[in-house]
């Protein structure tokens, strides 16, 4: 679907950056220009179009859309001011950043424990699309072991929904999984989640060694 000048006029509030509605961007200058002035859109944000986009000053939207291409190939979206998504408070940049080393951590801790297929597994091997089916994670202080997830497989987003308890687990069942991890993560983490596992393997590695850490050692089931 494409956006008609009058469909922006009607429900775009230049005054305040509030749309209303769902928004459809495609990679042409008039998309580019809305979404650097976007304050808050109350519908979803569908991207059709485009690698890069930027949205300086949106602070709260439904959600967003990524077209199956932006979302099986490289895509960098940039949300620096966001606070709110489906009306839950988005995490700090410095707590998503340190979710996601804890993701990495536990991701490649051992050969099967990344599976980019599905949301999560059990320590049987099946699947599930809900992470309340599986137990609540421990970990140790020190790091060196995570007590009661030591055989579950989750992908990146299965991941970080799975380390956050009990909120993870709200999100997911109020919403679903990939709009909680989104969350969790912040909606530039959309893209990460329909890579295959030797992206993401690569992709979580240059994240651990950005931060200088390592994997965890699992504890025995």
């Amino acid at each position: 679907m494409t956006m008609s000048p009058e469909y922006i006029k009607t429900n775009f509030d230049k005054k305040t950056g509030v749309f209303t509605g769902d928004i459809w961007f495609y990679d042409d200058l008039p998309s580019k220009k809305l979404a650097r002035s976007l304050v808050k859109v109350k519908g979803d944000i569908h991207i059709r179009e485009g690698k890069a986009w930027k949205f300086p000053k949106l602070k709260e939207m439904d959600y967003i859309i990524l077209s199956y291409d932006l979302k099986h190939n490289d895509s960098n979206l940039e949300f620096p001011v966001l606070e709110k998504v489906e009306g839950y408070k988005v995490k700090s940049k410095e707590e998503r950043k340190q979710l996601l080393i804890k993701v990495a951590q536990c991701a490649l801790a051992r050969p099967d424990a990344l599976d980019m297929d599905n949301w999560h597994r059990d320590e049987d091997g099946d699947t599930t699309d809900y992470v309340g089916n599986l137990p609540v994670p421990k970990m140790n202080k020190d790091g060196t072991s995570a007590e009661g997830y030591c055989n579950t497989t989750h992908c990146i987003g299965g991941w970080a929904v799975y380390l956050s308890g009990v909120r993870g687990r709200m999100l997911e069942a109020k919403l679903d999984t990939e709009a909680a991890a989104a969350i969790l993560l912040g909606p530039e983490a959309v893209s990460w989640f329909y890579k295959d596992n030797d992206w993401a393997e690569e992709f979580l590695e240059s994240v651990l060694k950005k931060a200088r850490k390592k994997p965890f050692s699992y504890a025995k089931a």
